[in-house]
């Protein structure tokens, strides 16, 4: 098991510095595309940085263990939007103003509500999932088609070319370095004996949502704060539609106990963050704090579960 700590931690190191050069590449990207910085954070960023999720889901449903990948990308959210959030916003503090933030909120919000009838029906099945993926493919159209009104820096045909070259070398390296994240940390705790769902949102979780923390402290620290928002938010909709509504393909299976306080959590999370985002306002260390105190308190009442 020794050794599966040091390739974890050579893995979570080779992450952060990819996520280091992908934001570079994203920021020359930004300005000479024409889609907004919110609308690139959550192509490259969320969807890439969402893959451990998604691989995950899909082979726990084919193994008969749905929960975990369920747990999993749920947890992934709670800690993006009450861990990482704050922490960048601590560390860095982050800019909220904009209408775009406050759709990306409100549509993350939509998304988790798209949730809420299984804790009535207390079942995923293959309907349940194929409507997950239409409220994912529906709110991604809606994004992507978002403009800004800015000026564009002008970047030869060689330079652009060069950018996209390296964009998709750190998009698979940062894929890979994620997927050794996860396999390292499962087979560390894969002997503990404990409930699939808790092992996924609190466990895997913690290691899966690494990708998202170096990148948004990377683009924070640029003051690129649209790639923080859109890697954050586009994570929450692709983790609360697309990834459970793929493993819903695959299997049926019930609901436990803690799918209710982690589904709580993502709620009273996102309107907690509704109600920071007043126009003009910076979510610094106060903000951050609420959040973080919403965090510790969940990983509390999380541990009656395992």
């Amino acid at each position: 098991m020794i050794e599966w700590f040091f390739v974890l931690l050579i893995s979570l190191f080779g992450l952060y510095r990819f996520c280091d050069y992908l934001v570079t590449e994203l920021e020359k990207f930004a300005e000479y595309s024409k889609i907004s910085g919110i609308a690139v954070g959550f192509i490259f960023l969320a969807v890439s940085n969402s893959i451990p999720e998604l691989s995950i889901s899909i082979s726990s449903s084919i193994l008969k263990v749905g929960e975990l990948g369920l747990g999993t990308s749920l947890g992934n959210i709670v800690y993006d939007l009450l861990w990482i959030l704050p922490l960048v916003a601590i560390l860095c503090g982050l800019k909220v103003e904009g209408k775009i933030y406050i759709k990306m909120v409100k549509i993350s919000l939509i998304s988790i509500i798209s949730l809420f009838p299984l804790l009535f029906i207390g079942k995923v099945n293959f309907i349940y999932g194929l409507t997950l993926i239409l409220v994912f493919i529906i709110f991604s159209k809606y994004l992507l088609s978002e403009k800004e009104s800015k000026k564009y820096k002008f970047y030869s045909r060689d330079e652009k070319f060069k950018n996209k070259v390296l964009l998709a070398v750190y998009l698979v390296s940062v894929v890979f370095f994620s997927y050794l994240v996860v396999h390292s940390s499962r087979i560390i705790v894969d002997d503990l004996g404990i409930s699939a769902i808790w092992f996924g949102s609190v466990l895997v979780s913690f290691f899966s949502s690494s990708p998202e923390l170096f990148s948004s402290l990377s683009a924070a620290r640029r003051k690129k704060y649209d790639l923080v928002i859109g890697a954050i938010f586009g994570t929450v909709l692709f983790d609360s539609t697309f990834v459970p509504g793929v493993s819903m393909l695959f299997s049926s299976y019930l609901i436990e106990e803690q799918f209710y306080i982690i589904y709580s959590f993502i709620f009273i999370g996102l309107i907690s963050i509704l109600a920071f985002s007043n126009k003009g306002r910076k979510m610094s260390t106060r903000e951050g704090i609420v959040l973080l105190a919403l965090f510790s308190l969940y990983i509390i009442l999380s541990s009656f579960f395992i």
